[in-house]
C-alpha cells in the first residue's frame, strides 16, 4: 500500500499546476492513477492507484483502488499515463456506495496524443450521470493513436485495503472514520491539504 501511495504521489506531483485550486476545494474527491494503455486495432488500460476523499474541508485517508478499461476501434501505440479524477459528490457517492466497482463508458472521439512534458488532456466525464461534471487529468508519456469507444471500472482493491486498514468497507475509510497512518499516506493528505489552500507541497 505505501508503494501504491507514493506513486500516486507522483501523480499529484504532476498534476499539482494544473488543476484549480477551487476544483479541488469544491470537490467531494479525488482518485490518482498510474497506468500503461496499449494497443493495436484495440486497447486494453490497466493501472491502480488511490482514492481521496474530500468531507467538510477534511481529506480522508487514502483507499487502494485499480482500474481496467478496453478501448475498441483503431488504435494504435502505447503509453505510460498518470490520471487525475476530480470527482463530483454523485460519483463519490457512487463508487462508496458500490463496495466494489463502478462502471464507465466512454464517447467516441478521435486523438493523437504524444507526450510532453508539463501537458495535459482534459476532458469533462459525460459517461452517465454519475460521472457527469467530474474533471479528469491525463497526463501522457508515449504515442497513442485512438479513435474509439473506451468501456471498463475502477474497483477497489479489497486485500490491500484489508490489510492496511483492518476492515473490507471503504466507507469507514473514506467517511473519516479511520485514522491516517503515519508515513506515506499521512504526506498525501498533507499535500493535498496545502494544496487545497494553495499553498505549495515543496
Amino acid at each position: 500500500m505505501d508503494k501504491l501511495i507514493e506513486s500516486s504521489m507522483a501523480v499529484l506531483d504532476t498534476a499539482a499546476n494544473v488543476i484549480p485550486k477551487m476544483q479541488l476545494k469544491g470537490c467531494a474527491g479525488i482518485i490518482l492513477i498510474s497506468s500503461r494503455e496499449v494497443g493495436f486495432g484495440a486497447s486494453y488500460q490497466a493501472g491502480a492507484g488511490v482514492l481521496v476523499s474530500h468531507l467538510n474541508g477534511k481529506w480522508s485517508a487514502p483507499v487502494a483502488v485499480s482500474l481496467g478499461s478496453v478501448g475498441l476501434g483503431a488504435v494504435l501505440g502505447a503509453a505510460n499515463k498518470q490520471l487525475a479524477i476530480v470527482l463530483n459528490p454523485l460519483a463519490m457517492r457512487s463508487l462508496v456506495e458500490s463496495k466494489g466497482s463502478i462502471q464507465f463508458g466512454g464517447t467516441l472521439g478521435l486523438t493523437i496524443k504524444k507526450g510532453v512534458e508539463g501537458g495535459a488532456d482534459v476532458s469533462v466525464a459525460n459517461h452517465g450521470t454519475a460521472w457527469a461534471s467530474s474533471i479528469v487529468y491525463t497526463f501522457s508519456e508515449g504515442l497513442m493513436i485512438t479513435a474509439q469507444l473506451e468501456t471498463g471500472s475502477i474497483s477497489f482493491i479489497e486485500e490491500v485495503n484489508e490489510k492496511y486498514y483492518k476492515t473490507k468497507d471503504p466507507s469507514e475509510i473514506l467517511e473519516g472514520l479511520a485514522s491516517i497512518p503515519p508515513g506515506p499516506a499521512a504526506q498525501l493528505v498533507k499535500r493535498l491539504t496545502l494544496l487545497t489552500n494553495g499553498a505549495s507541497t515543496d
